[in-house]
């Protein structure tokens, strides 16, 4: 994702939302290194919160696939 890209995007959150938080990562570079970029706005508590939720979900969905039982083969 180019650097423009990401700072439209958070142009256009900011237009629409009271609070929102947008994380990018740019693609491997063949050194191995990534862009990683953050922009959040609304109340620091608000945005506190919505990234524990996320947190939470993604915990949560992760425990959900684990606890899938493994496949067997059967003959």
């Amino acid at each position: 994702m180019k650097q423009n890209s990401h700072d439209e995007t958070a142009h256009q959150l900011s237009k629409e939302h009271a609070s929102y938080i947008l994380i990018t990562c740019d693609k491997a570079g063949t050194d191995g290194r990534m862009q990683v970029q953050m922009s959040y706005e609304g109340d620091p508590d608000l945005v506190s919160c919505l990234i524990d939720g996320a947190k939470d979900v993604i915990s949560q969905e992760q425990d959900e696939v684990q606890e899938l039982e493994p496949l067997r083969l059967v003959k």
